[in-house]
């Protein structure tokens, strides 16, 4: 499956503050590498002094760089990615598409799974029987408990520990 990390300032919002991006100059744009989370310059430097550096979206360190800086940042490039579509609505990305790029499962394994509503309110927290696998995690997506989870609250984002693995917005 694919998806389209469309970059248009007009219609985004910044992922720490949440003001409208709309009218920002590029120069003062920054983008998650990893997840395509937004910020403006100054979200940029509140990352880099409050939370060392991280996306508040994936917690990844050092993926955020000025959209001047990223290839095809202005452009609706698509981004290839393996996404396993359940039936509660998630979209869990499944694997890396590319060779070299991360698996979000690698180094998780052993971390609780975390459904979050929208907001960020733990709808569910489960930890793994032995170790997380892909094909544990589509189980659990798709389980009666978590599509009535998903459907009470209007959507939902799934984590391992802090990482964040898919959601319903994706």
């Amino acid at each position: 499956m694919r998806f389209n990390p469309v970059f248009d300032p007009e219609q985004l919002h910044d992922s720490l503050t949440g003001a409208p991006l709309a009218g920002v100059a590029p120069a003062e744009l920054f983008r998650c590498a990893r997840c395509t989370a937004t910020y403006r310059a100054d979200s940029v430097q509140s990352l880099r002094n409050e939370n060392g550096g991280a996306c508040v979206a994936c917690s990844a360190v050092g993926t955020v760089k000025s959209v001047l800086d990223q290839p095809d940042a202005t452009d609706s490039a698509v981004l290839a990615a393996k996404v396993y579509a359940s039936r509660s609505g998630i979209k869990l990305i499944a694997k890396a598409a590319k060779a070299g790029e991360p698996d979000l499962l690698a180094g998780n394994e052993r971390a609780v799974f975390l459904l979050k509503d929208l907001s960020g309110a733990v709808l569910a927290e489960v930890a793994p029987q032995d170790t997380w696998t892909h094909e544990a995690l589509f189980a659990l997506v798709d389980s009666r408990a978590t599509i009535q989870h998903v459907a009470q609250s209007g959507g939902a984002d799934a984590y391992l520990g802090s990482v964040w693995i898919g959601g319903t917005e994706v």
